[in-house]
């Protein structure tokens, strides 16, 4: 299977205020992208397609429309911020750093951390190779600790912004258990455990991050994929 996790995109997102002009020398890319917000759903973001400025509509629930772009890389999103003289002002929030050899992404939006509203991360997983394993569960682990789970008997260990694929073992009614517990010093807390229905040719994306109230808890998003079909939004769990 072939999952690209770009974990450099953690490095970007520095705010500015200015345009970046591109150069005869950067490279011109042509992608298509849907967004997800880990938090809240954002409205007043925007990105410029060429001469065209479009604006996003990411949800925190589900998968944005596609959206389509040709430009050099990063691909920048703002906002448009109001000026005292009745102007507006482009404010970089967030970059999204391309490769050359994927074409379409998942675009993860995250609060940075210690900053205001004004300045977001932006983690594009490129999803060129979705389709190509079923019954199967990928997991990315954005706490920083280290998780151990076991899915219906499949065990595992992943470090802090690591990911791996873990067989989908179903019992004979279509349901996974799934349990994960962070890792401190050796020592395993549980953390998550739940039970899943699968649907037969499924693979799912499971996203882990840390919880709100403290590091014993974690919030869970999953993203499904079926055959032949696009990519939908399971849920959230804490």
């Amino acid at each position: 299977m072939k999952i690209t996790f770009i974990l450099f995109a953690f490095l970007l997102s520095i705010p500015a205020a200015r345009s970046q002009q591109p150069t005869q020398m950067e490279q011109e890319f042509s992608i298509e992208f849907r967004a997800l917000s880990w938090t809240n759903t954002l409205r007043d973001l925007f990105y410029r397609d060429g001469d065209e400025e479009t604006q996003l509509f990411i949800p925190d629930r589900g998968l944005s429309r596609v959206y389509k772009y040709t430009g050099p890389s990063p691909l920048r999103i703002f906002r448009n911020d109001p000026l005292p003289d009745g102007s507006e002002q482009e404010t970089q929030v967030a970059v999204v750093p391309l490769r050359p050899e994927e074409s379409s992404y998942i675009v993860l939006m995250f609060q940075a951390p210690g900053e205001e509203g004004s300045v977001l991360k932006a983690l594009p997983i490129a999803d060129s190779g979705f389709r190509s394993e079923e019954d199967q569960v990928v997991v990315f682990n954005f706490t920083q600790s280290d998780l151990a789970g076991d899915f219906g008997g499949a065990r595992f260990r992943l470090p802090s912004l690591g990911f791996r694929a873990v067989p989908a073992r179903k019992d004979e009614r279509g349901s996974l258990r799934a349990q994960l517990a962070t890792e401190v010093d050796g020592d395993l807390q549980p953390v998550y455990s739940t039970t899943w229905t699968l649907r037969d040719g499924l693979q799912l994306f499971v996203f882990v991050s840390s919880g709100e109230s403290n590091d014993k808890t974690v919030k869970v998003k999953r993203i499904s994929v079926l055959p032949e079909e696009s990519i939908s939004f399971d849920g959230m769990n804490n």
